[in-house]
């Protein structure tokens, strides 16, 4: 598997645990930002940079939402 589409599988991984409503992704290193649990192979940043996650803060903490662009893509893998 190249490492571009291993890149995407965790991407949709991601955003499929976000859907979720922040499942554990439990077969990976992983960190955790806000209440939720992110593979270190694609972090949030780069999920915010492609706009297809938001990170709104709330006190000294933060979620995560699926963007527009993030719902469309997690429908387009179905």
């Amino acid at each position: 598997m190249t490492r571009r589409r291993r890149q995407v599988n965790v991407q949709n991984e991601i955003l499929e645990a976000l859907g979720r409503g922040g499942e554990a992704i439990r077969d990976r290193p992983h960190f955790r930002i806000g209440g939720f649990i992110i593979g270190h192979e694609m972090t949030m940043l780069t999920l915010v940079e492609k706009g297809l996650v938001s990170i709104e803060e709330v006190g000294e903490s933060g979620f995560a939402r699926i963007t527009p662009a993030g719902l469309a893509a997690l429908e387009g893998r179905q």
